[in-house]
């Protein structure tokens, strides 16, 4: 009796092995492995969808790419610059970030000007690139 007991007890613990094993297995072969995206690329993606359009996210390396990203002021500001690539539903531009909280978040843009007045609440570094690139109208 004892031996038709461990027999069974043998016999269930490889099915389970064997179970386990082929689910392992499974999760493995429909793992799907997404390429990283550039530094920023989601804020200036979530900042160039038309607000209520209802449009979807721009997707980077599809429908745009960043062609250049420079920091200032302690890298707590940044300049990203934008190019779209298959999608025409919106221009090259540039956004400007603030980092609040550790997080970059767009405080300005996407556009290809910006008015002047907001000159003054940027960091005089960045304010006097965006002079020199001829940014602000």
């Amino acid at each position: 009796m004892k031996q038709n007991s461990l027999y069974r007890f043998c016999a269930v613990s490889i099915i389970l092995s064997v179970l386990c094993l082929a689910i392992g297995q499974a999760l493995r072969s429909s793992y799907v492995k997404l390429d990283s995206a550039p530094s920023l690329s989601g804020q200036v993606a979530q900042a160039t969808q038309s607000a209520g359009s209802g449009d979807s996210i721009p997707v980077p390396g599809k429908d745009f790419t960043l062609a250049d990203v420079r920091y200032f002021s302690d890298k707590t500001w940044a300049l990203v610059s934008f190019e779209p690539t298959s999608n025409d539903s919106f221009n090259a531009g540039l956004a400007i970030l603030q980092k609040k909280d550790g997080i970059f978040q767009v405080v300005l843009g996407p556009s290809s000007t910006l008015p002047s007045d907001y000159s003054y609440s940027l960091p005089p570094d960045l304010d006097a690139y965006l002079s020199q690139k001829g940014v602000f109208n």
